[in-house]
């Protein structure tokens, strides 16, 4: 089975969004229950890796990388956000997140940032979503 067929390639950018709705539910229950800070933050950033991953290697699979919207919000999200501030924590693992700054930033205000940049990721898919409808529309109406 090709992957077009199991992510069903007109519904995949809806799926990216109900599954980043998830990791948002999953990240909030990681802080609820993992009691370190520490660790709920580092499977918080692996869920944060991935999800954006996972977009770009679909589009890339359904031979449409760099022709989607999806696939500049994810690398956006992964370049400016993800990446960073994963590391960031990584290799400052002894130190207070909030004590932490990257190019002039603080951890708190890279973190701010960080929730703007997820919003115009989902944004994408929501975009990329309302295309593809409108173009099957269009072939329809045809």
């Amino acid at each position: 089975m090709k992957l077009d067929e199991i992510f069903c390639l007109k519904n995949r950018h809806r799926f990216y969004l109900a599954g980043h709705a998830l990791v948002i539910i999953v990240v909030i229950l990681f802080f609820k229950f993992i009691p370190e800070r520490k660790w709920a933050a580092l499977c918080a950033g692996t869920l944060f890796l991935t999800g954006p991953l996972f977009v770009l290697i679909t589009e890339f699979k359904v031979q449409l990388l760099f022709k989607s919207f999806s696939t500049y919000g994810a690398l956006f999200f992964l370049g400016l956000s993800a990446i960073p501030i994963f590391f960031l924590r990584i290799t400052n693992w002894d130190q207070a997140f909030e004590s932490l700054s990257l190019f002039g930033f603080s951890g708190p205000e890279l973190h701010h940032i960080s929730n703007y940049l997820f919003y115009f990721m989902l944004m994408t898919f929501v975009a990329d979503s309302m295309l593809a409808n409108y173009k099957r529309k269009q072939k329809i109406d045809i």
